[in-house]
């Protein structure tokens, strides 16, 4: 584990074990105040790991646990769909409510589809209607990217965001703000709809990448360049 998260151990380690001149039965890797050592004090995301999954010191008892973790695959890709379902919502939400009534834009692939959105909208579709479709479809070379040159797990997370946020853009209905605040929403500002909005969709897309997926859009473009 320390050796594929960090280059720099076997370094480490060897330096360490220079020293021990009387000791000739020592090894480069896993000799065990190494480890605690090199994982206390300079692998600090190593440890934030174990304190997360229960494991409380470096004995090979605790350290075993790992082989259990690595076969609990179900729940993680379980937890990481529900996120990424949630984080989708939210942010077809804060379009819904906050950014299109008030003819405010997002930015990247779905301010471009709001803009687009805004300029064919008719009365009986309206521009979220409109982005929702487009969201998908322009999301999808970027998806095709996503599946052929990152990772499957982000291609896969990734896709069922777009697809989440396109459903919910297309088919929630155009006056779902009137539905949820009635009246009162003549009285919401045009700044605070921003904030609102902001911080929505700010949240809903850390909460996907927390989980190794992205919002589509340019989010792709930047994992990909990153």
């Amino acid at each position: 584990i320390n050796k594929y998260l960090s280059k720099d151990y076997h370094y480490l380690s060897k330096i360490i074990s220079d020293n021990r001149e009387n000791d000739i039965n020592h090894s480069y890797f896993n000799y065990g105040t190494d480890r605690i050592l090199y994982a206390e004090d300079t692998n600090r995301e190593l440890v934030r790991i174990f304190k997360n999954y229960d494991i409380h010191d470096f004995s090979n008892h605790e350290i075993n646990k790992l082989k259990e973790l690595k076969h609990n695959k179900t729940f993680e890709w379980i937890s990481a769909i529900i996120t990424v379902i949630l984080a989708a919502s939210f942010y077809a939400f804060a379009v819904k409510i906050f950014i299109s009534p008030h003819k405010l834009l997002a930015g990247g692939v779905s301010g471009i589809t709001l803009i687009i959105g805004r300029l064919f909208e008719t009365e009986t579709i309206s521009e979220t209607n409109i982005a929702g479709v487009l969201t998908f479809l322009f999301n999808i070379p970027l998806l095709i990217l996503a599946w052929k040159k990152l990772n499957f797990k982000f291609a896969v997370l990734s896709s069922l965001h777009v697809m989440t946020v396109s459903i919910l853009m297309t088919f929630l209905p155009s006056n779902l703000i009137v539905l949820i605040f009635n009246k009162a929403w003549d009285s919401i500002h045009t700044l605070y709809a921003a904030l609102f909005a902001g911080a929505i969709v700010g949240v809903s897309t850390g909460f996907a990448f927390s989980v190794g997926a992205s919002s589509g859009g340019m989010d792709i473009v930047a994992y990909y360049f990153s």
